[in-house]
Order: C-alpha cells, then structure tokens, then sequence
C-alpha cells in the first residue's frame, strides 16, 4: 500500500484521526489517555479549531521493536529548543541563498 500525502506530512492529520472537543475530552478523560497510552494520536478541537494534540509519553511499540533489532538508536538526550541553536547571519532572502547553492 503507497502511502497518501497526510500519511507523509508530520502537520497534517490522516483522514481516519480521532479529533475531540475539549467537552468530550473532559467528560471521557480516562477512556481517551487509556487510547493514547495504546498508541493512538488524539486531536483536541475548541469550537472546531484544533488547540493540542495528545501522543503517548512513550515510544510506540513498533520503534521500540525496531530499536531492540538495531535498525534505529533512540535519542539519548532530550531535543534542543531552537533558542539554543547558534545563529548565522546572511545577506540576501532564502530564495537568493538557495539560487547561490544550485549554482544559478
């Protein structure tokens, strides 16, 4: 099976997602963390327009299979904010860097 665009995207929600008002969530709080601790992504909506996405707190069962196999090494520090990335200043807009790396 190819996969679609939305499967590709990590922005935008496949499809078949499970989207929530924040009501729903309230009154359902247990049943919905016990389908996110299984692994499923959850969208919470505040009058129709998505606010949070709630995700496990773990690695998903199959990342985990694949990291006892060897095919990917888990992140051993936690990601960096992009504050504390150091800044390199330019001359001239994105698109004139990119012409200068393609050789135009």
């Amino acid at each position: 099976m190819c996969p679609t665009q939305h499967e590709k995207s990590a922005t935008m929600m496949p499809p078949d997602a499970t989207t929530i008002g924040v009501r729903e969530l309230r009154d359902h709080l247990s049943a919905y963390l016990q389908r996110v601790k299984a692994g499923e992504a959850i969208t919470v909506t505040d009058h129709g327009r998505p606010i949070a996405r709630l995700v496990s707190a773990t690695y998903p069962p199959r990342i985990l299979e694949l990291a006892a196999r060897g095919g990917v090494t888990l992140p051993t520090r936690p990601k960096r904010s992009a504050d504390e990335f150091p800044r390199i200043p330019v001359d001239g807009s994105v698109s004139d860097i990119v012409s200068e790396m393609r050789g135009e």
